[in-house]
């Protein structure tokens, strides 16, 4: 699918795996998703360089990312570019409450509700709205945080720039549940 999309014209192509979300996601599309982020980037990757276009088009992934160590990961397996959504909720102050789409945000987020008196006449019984000031700082410290790791883990790999990593599994070394799957494959470059 990723060679016809870049055969098509594609600049980007998006994945993103079936880890995390939001709240504002169907019940049944919590529960019916697909595979891990890690086995759509390490095909579409290697689907492009094997047609000889990888160069022209930028692969993004997310889904479930929290650390620069799940970064570095997924651009070793052949991610350009990582997304964060449900981390980046968190950081601002988003509770995981799986009620976005119900309209009964209890801090306000996805529902724009900014007082307790606005939260009452829609029908919340508990809210404690955000304050946005306060919710910016915890953002710029996460992603401060995780630009630090990425830089670190990246030097420690012996590259200047992350986008020297792109496609580089063979850096790679499974260390848990050997005895359970065999990941070998996967950390080829």
């Amino acid at each position: 699918i990723a060679v016809g999309i870049a055969k098509a014209g594609a600049d980007i192509i998006d994945l993103s795996g079936y880890d995390a979300g939001t709240g504002a996601a169907r019940k049944h599309a919590l529960q019916h998703v697909g595979l891990p982020i890690e086995i759509g980037v390490v095909q579409a990757h290697r689907a492009l360089v094997e047609a000889g276009i990888r160069n022209k088009v930028e692969l993004w992934c997310d889904g479930g990312m929290k650390t620069g160590e799940d970064v570095v990961k997924m651009v070793l397996l052949g991610a350009n570019r990582v997304g964060f959504a449900s981390m980046a909720m968190a950081a601002i102050g988003c509770i995981t409450c799986r009620g976005c789409n119900q309209g009964k945000c209890p801090v306000g987020i996805s529902t724009q509700i900014k007082t307790v008196e606005e939260a009452r006449q829609k029908g919340l019984r508990h809210f404690a709205p955000l304050d946005f000031d306060t919710a910016v700082m915890w953002l710029q410290s996460y992603f401060e945080a995780v630009a630090q790791e990425v830089r670190l883990l990246t030097a420690s790999l012996g590259a200047e720039k992350l986008q020297d990593l792109v496609g580089r599994a063979d850096l790679l070394e499974q260390v848990q549940a050997q005895e359970k799957i065999d990941l070998s494959a996967m950390l080829q470059a």
